[in-house]
């Protein structure tokens, strides 16, 4: 099928949701593995059946590609991907792997060159329209890379009106001049140091699954009480807690203190859980693998839905942050 009538195709049969989640997708394996074959076998675990021309593909190209800048390699890398079924999040095949699977035979229609001609001459124009309104209401998510940044209101402000930590993501919308514009998990937009964000990992994602498995096996919630059970429930459906000991509303959300841990919330809905100063031993650290970033603020490990953000000071874990990305 022509890459153009694939991608109308993907359009008119998907929700918005559905085509920025696969736009985030491709940005994240491209992060780790900058390979348009590595992303497709990992995305839907068929290989293309012929090479692209440029297989090396950096994040800020495919982003670029988003914004209207034409690049023939990601172009048919795209129109391969909206044309095959994907992998459910949480099944992909590991983006180190590198033995392709077969790529099925397709049945050849008789209609196919009556397609390829309509989609070249008819629609091509209108998929290529469809696809530019769609991937500029993308946005891309940046990481904290300092201990903590101030979030202004303004960008030629001076008044602080939160800190955010290290590991702390936020969707960028743009950047002018030094100033990040950034929306914050309420929704609205406040202003961050550009030179304080970074969108660059390293390594592979983990699944939702084995993050949120290592959180309920090692961090300290009561008894049969899960993370997702306060991460996906409103908290006016909680069980077993008690009372908090302390709420604090500050400019950006809530927070409720509890005997071991701190939960953030928005709308009576939780989306981060701090734990203070945990007491975890290097194999149990381990058992999480490649973190995408380490430096000398803390440790950043990322799955599809979920970061969780071990905050450091002078080697010593000062805090463990779960959030759910908004």
């Amino acid at each position: 099928m022509h890459r153009a009538l694939s991608a109308l195709q993907f359009y008119t049969s998907h929700t918005e949701v559905d085509i920025k989640r696969l736009h985030e997708r491709i940005l994240l394996s491209l992060s780790s593995s900058s390979s348009l074959q590595a992303t497709c076998l990992h995305l839907t675990g068929i290989a293309p059946s012929r090479p692209f021309q440029q297989d090396t593909v950096r994040p800020e190209e495919w982003q670029r590609f988003l914004d209207g800048h034409p690049h023939e390699s990601i172009a048919d890398f795209y129109g391969f991907l909206t044309s095959v079924p994907l992998l459910d999040e949480g099944d992909e095949m590991p983006l180190e792997q590198t033995t392709p699977n077969a790529v099925p035979k397709k049945r050849v229609l008789s209609w196919r060159l009556v397609l390829l001609a309509l989609a070249c001459f008819c629609i091509g124009a209108l998929a290529t329209w469809g696809y530019q309104t769609w991937a500029k209401k993308d946005v891309i998510y940046h990481f904290v890379s300092t201990k903590s940044s101030p979030i202004y209101r303004h960008p030629d402000s001076s008044t602080i009106l939160q800190s955010a930590d290290f590991g702390d993501a936020f969707p960028v919308l743009d950047i002018v001049k030094d100033r990040a514009r950034i929306q914050l998990p309420d929704r609205t937009q406040a202003y961050m140091k550009a030179s304080d964000l970074s969108e660059k990992t390293i390594g592979s994602m983990m699944t939702d699954q084995a993050l949120l498995k290592w959180t309920d096996a090692y961090m300290t919630l009561p008894k049969q009480t899960r993370a997702t059970d306060l991460l996906d429930d409103p908290a006016t459906t909680w069980v077993g807690l008690g009372s908090p000991k302390q709420k604090i509303k500050t400019a950006v959300d809530e927070t409720w203190t509890y005997e071991s841990f701190t939960v953030h919330l928005i709308d009576d809905r939780a989306y981060a859980i701090d734990w203070k100063s945990p007491r975890l031993s290097k194999k149990e650290l381990a058992r999480l693998g490649t973190f995408q970033r380490t430096n000398t603020a803390g440790r950043l490990r990322i799955s599809t839905h979920y970061q969780l953000q071990i905050i450091e000071s002078e080697s010593r874990i000062q805090l463990i942050r779960l959030t759910k990305r908004m």
